[in-house]
């Protein structure tokens, strides 16, 4: 297992940056607390940022993502190249929606 980096979460405006961390092994930290957030499960994993009553959900791959891959591009989606529920860095890419409608029919079939 790598080493665990943390970055503050800068998706939006940064407005979070202030209070949550990321870390390259898709987990989500609360400064002021010290703790790790449990994400709500299904279908991916999603955690819930909130700060003084202002809230926004977020998948936590796209958190990862946003974090150490860079912002997602306009018209392509985040795809895992194995589990759904495996938010490490090294499990996450970005692909084309049109790549990636192709690619989930495919699983579905």
């Amino acid at each position: 297992m790598s080493e665990e980096i943390w970055k503050p979460v800068t998706i939006g405006d940064g407005y979070f940056a202030q209070r949550f961390s990321v870390s390259n092994q898709g987990r989500v930290k609360n400064h002021e607390t010290g703790r790790i957030l449990h994400s709500a499960i299904w279908p991916i994993p999603k955690a819930h940022l909130s700060i003084n009553g202002y809230g926004i959900r977020y998948s936590v791959r796209e958190l990862v993502a946003h974090e150490f891959i860079g912002p997602r591009p306009e018209g392509y989606r985040i795809r895992t190249y194995g589990a759904p529920d495996d938010n490490r860095v090294t499990n996450l890419y970005y692909l084309p929606f049109t790549a990636a409608a192709k690619a989930a029919a495919k699983e579905a079939a």
